[in-house]
């Protein structure tokens, strides 16, 4: 028997509809028993167990081998220009040779300016003589005991005045060749005078003291014109030399390459 759910009249089997209020019944259905241990039995929600979802595998990876790009061709460089430099040919100083170079003779040498070669010679010889003069033409002290400046070194307390004295004659005598050198010259023979004046005894007034100086001035003055000269004549026959070798080619003559002998006398 089915009841009716609306007002709770028993219904026949088989009735789809209350014969009483006429309201749709619930009809139960039936089950075998193979169908419910197919489906199981009911059970509430806490009674559930929890049942993990499985896990997902991830795609396979697959690895694909890499292949290299074609190497780019590029077109070859072109070759790199010497380097230059506007003064290649001018050396600054700080970059010079320290090995002295060849003399260069010029064209038409040794007849280029031969006058200075003997203005040189004449102006050191006339320097020498006023260092002869100096040192042994001058007197010092009174009258009856005249000395001149070479011979006061020999007296007592006046070493330091044979000294200056023997200096300037040595270094003279070796400014006939190298003018230069009547710079020291006159140097000593100034202050050989000025060691022979601070004794009264030999120099009782100051006017013997100026004459010395002034022949010191005039041998530097004279060295240096000298020099000027040697310059002037041997570098306008021959280049890249020194003062010194100027020098000797002044007094010993320019010697062209390949001649034993001078070319100019």
């Amino acid at each position: 028997m089915t009841f009716c759910g609306q007002c709770g009249t028993g219904n026949p089997p088989g009735n789809r509809f209350c014969y009483n209020c006429g309201a749709e019944l619930m009809v139960p259905i039936n089950r075998d028993d193979g169908e419910v241990a197919r489906i199981g039995a009911y059970k509430a929600p806490e009674e559930r167990a929890y049942i993990p979802p499985a896990p997902q595998q991830p795609p396979a990876y697959q690895q694909q081998q890499y292949q290299q790009p074609p190497a780019q061709q590029y077109p070859p460089y072109p070759p790199y220009p010497p380097p230059y430099y506007p003064y290649q040919n001018q050396r600054p100083p700080m970059y010079r040779s320290r090995t002295p170079s060849e003399p260069k003779y010029l064209d038409g040498a040794p007849g280029n300016n031969i006058k200075f070669r003997w203005i040189s010679m004449i102006l050191s010889v006339a320097a020498f003589a006023l260092v002869l003069i100096a040192l042994f033409g001058i007197g010092f002290g009174p009258a009856g005991h005249s000395y001149n400046l070479f011979g006061i070194g020999f007296e007592d307390g006046a070493i330091m005045a044979l000294i200056l004295s023997v200096m300037g004659l040595v270094i003279g005598i070796g400014s006939i060749i190298f003018p230069i050198l009547n710079i020291p010259t006159g140097l000593f023979i100034i202050g050989a005078a000025a060691v022979a004046c601070s004794n009264n005894e030999y120099c009782p007034d100051g006017m013997t003291l100026v004459i010395f100086v002034a022949l010191g001035l005039a041998i530097m003055i004279l060295g240096l014109f000298a020099t000027k000269f040697v310059k002037d004549y041997v570098h306008s026959n021959v280049r890249n030399i020194s003062l010194f070798q100027c020098c000797l080619m002044n007094w010993l003559g320019i010697r062209l390459p390949g001649s034993g002998a001078p070319a100019s006398q």
